[in-house]
């Protein structure tokens, strides 16, 4: 499907709104109660200060992206692969979920970096980090105290293995074919083929980023609790924290894969809200989903700035694999 598909705009903009208009109803439906609740200044030191936490936590998944990069030959300095992740991060709320990926292709390959390897990184990146949030949920079944749990996760588990060996080498094939020449008229010096991976050490090379991809995810997991505690300190005493983290990971990756909703708006909304529903209340569920929104906008164009700030003029020239 083509990013710029009228159709999967359309179906974006259905899932954002109609995401977002149930988690509002909620809300209002709880009307006074949910007041109450919104007037505490507790509330706005909590958002600033989550806000600041994940703009920090991001450090981890533009690492991830960093190091695969080097996953096919090219390795730029920290900075420059900091600064390029961070500054194209905001493009996936306008126009749309996939377009931080199309600005880090342009902007990319204006500091020196093959469009090949930026294909490749964002494919990896994208899969690695849907594992990592599917792992942790994995994790958070097993934690249940039945067999039914264990035996879940699992099946989860095994499942995603199978599903990331397939997605890899296929993914890995397409993007093979659009880098190599065409009508003999690309320079293949400039435009480059991927180098090959044996099956042997690609498993490998995606552990360290998968790994970065479910701390990040692991990390920002808490500032749910945190909202919650923000919201209603009494009912996060029975919050587990494998609960936690496999609600929110199974959340953020909803609203990832949701490609034409900008930054999965209203979809993760509405996940989060219907999996705090039991643990919270309806209408703190729904606050806390609107609050963590809040907050990862927030965070992400404090990133954004920070990006801007240690933006390099040029590349530093690509380096060998150093995995």
């Amino acid at each position: 499907m083509r990013w710029r598909s009228p159709w999967l705009r359309a179906l974006g903009a259905l899932l954002t709104v109609a995401g977002l208009a149930w988690v509002m109803w909620v809300l209002v439906r709880e009307g006074a109660a949910m007041a109450r609740l919104l007037e505490s200044p507790r509330l706005f030191i909590t958002l600033a200060l989550a806000a600041v936490f994940y703009a920090v936590a991001t450090l981890l998944a533009a690492s991830a992206w960093w190091w695969l990069l080097a996953i096919y030959g090219e390795r730029p300095a920290w900075r420059v692969g900091y600064s390029l992740w961070a500054r194209t991060q905001i493009a996936k709320y306008l126009p749309g979920n996939v377009f931080h990926y199309v600005g880090r292709q342009a902007l990319g390959r204006r500091l020196g970096l093959r469009h090949a390897t930026l294909a490749a990184a964002a494919f990896l990146e994208l899969m690695t980090m849907l594992v990592a949030a599917a792992l942790l949920g994995a994790a958070a079944l097993a934690s249940s105290s039945t067999a039914q749990g264990t035996w879940g996760a699992l099946l989860l588990a095994a499942g995603l293995g199978a599903f990331g060996l397939v997605a890899f080498r296929v993914g890995d094939s397409v993007v093979q074919k659009l880098s190599g020449p065409k009508n003999g008229t690309q320079d293949v010096a400039e435009q480059g083929e991927l180098r090959e991976i044996s099956r042997r050490h690609w498993v490998t090379l995606l552990v360290p980023p998968m790994g970065l991809h479910a701390v990040f995810l692991a990390a920002t997991s808490g500032l749910v609790w945190l909202l919650s505690w923000a919201l209603r300190p009494e009912a996060v005493a029975s919050f587990s924290v494998w609960q936690v983290m496999g609600l929110y990971a199974l959340a953020w990756a909803a609203g990832t894969v949701s490609l034409g909703a900008p930054a999965g708006l209203g979809v993760r909304e509405a996940v989060l809200t219907l999996q705090l529903s039991p643990l919270l209340g309806p209408g703190p569920a729904a606050a806390v989903a609107l609050a963590l929104r809040f907050v990862t906008l927030l965070g992400d164009l404090f990133t954004a700035l920070a990006g801007h700030l240690f933006s390099p003029r040029r590349a530093a020239a690509p380096g060998p694999l150093h995995p």
